[in-house]
């Protein structure tokens, strides 16, 4: 008899990788499976195999999650979204005849508005930051650029041109990758970081610390939410919301989405659309016009 953790590992370590997704990805399926895993385990007398599940059971973990744990209804969505797809994977392997997940009862998602920073605002952060530390520069860079922060992190020295003010973005195996123009503030900050900033280490990495000579993302979090608490803001500022807040101040700007679309790496023009949305302020303004 085969385990569910066994299972779990097999589409972790042999399936995923093969799909070519991200180490954030599979990291994230791993630890939202071993956490539905462990679950199992406290509440059952035996190890779980894949055949012990049903669409009852998943809805009690769901409820577990919302109860117990105060998960948000986003991340207990998640965490069905990764289990369906894990069983749809045990499906196509002959491991089970049905996605329980199928069956599970739907439950309303409210979607929070993430608010993009003006380019005031993001001036704020860089000048409490400091404008020649880690932070300042860091903080720059996501929002001159609007790239994830894997992408950022992941940067190597060569990836970086400032001759021809370029970075080239490696988008990963089978996708386009794509060019980002460093603007003329860009090009000042990262010349400033290159001669005075960079520690002295021996790392193909553009972004690295001397301690590893690696800049993880946990790290960049933790240096904006420095900034965030130096500031008093009441805003939960994120890496994503400064790329947010690149593409809607591009908007703002007469720039068109698929300029925008292209900057950004989105492969669907659906995904920009999102940066459309406007405040009311904004929109009292416009009607103010006509």
């Amino acid at each position: 008899m085969q385990y569910l953790l066994h299972d779990i590992n097999e589409f972790i370590y042999e399936h995923l990788p093969m799909l070519d997704r991200s180490k954030e990805t599979i990291n994230g399926y791993k630890n939202d499976l071993y956490m539905f895993n462990d679950w199992l385990m406290d509440n059952s007398e035996r190890k779980p195999t894949l055949q012990d599940i049903h669409h009852k059971l998943i809805e009690k973990y769901l409820f577990y999650l919302k109860r117990q744990k105060n998960y948000a209804d986003t991340s207990r969505l998640r965490q069905l979204h990764c289990l369906s797809s894990f069983m749809n994977y045990a499906v196509r392997e002959n491991k089970i005849k049905v996605n329980p997940c199928t069956k599970v009862s739907k439950f309303s998602v409210s979607k929070k508005e993430r608010h993009a920073l003006t380019e005031e605002e993001v001036l704020q952060m860089v000048q409490a930051a400091g404008d020649k530390t880690f932070s300042g520069v860091l903080i720059s860079t996501l929002y001159y650029t609007g790239m994830r922060i894997s992408e950022l992190c992941n940067l190597t020295l060569n990836d970086v041109s400032l001759s021809s003010n370029t970075i080239h973005i490696k988008e990963g195996k089978g996708k386009k990758d794509r060019i980002i123009p460093i603007s003329p503030k860009l090009k000042d900050i990262l010349t400033f970081y290159l001669d005075s900033l960079r520690p002295k280490v021996f790392s193909k990495r553009f972004f690295a610390t001397s301690k590893t000579g690696k800049f993880s993302q946990v790290y960049a979090r933790y240096l904006i939410k420095e900034v965030e608490r130096k500031l008093g803001w009441e805003k939960n500022i994120t890496c994503h919301i400064l790329r947010h807040s690149t593409a809607s101040n591009l908007l703002r700007k007469g720039v068109s989405l698929l300029q925008i679309q292209k900057l950004l790496g989105h492969s669907s023009l659906r995904t920009t659309e999102i940066y459309l949305h406007t405040n009311a302020e904004e929109l009292h303004e416009a009607v103010s016009r006509l």
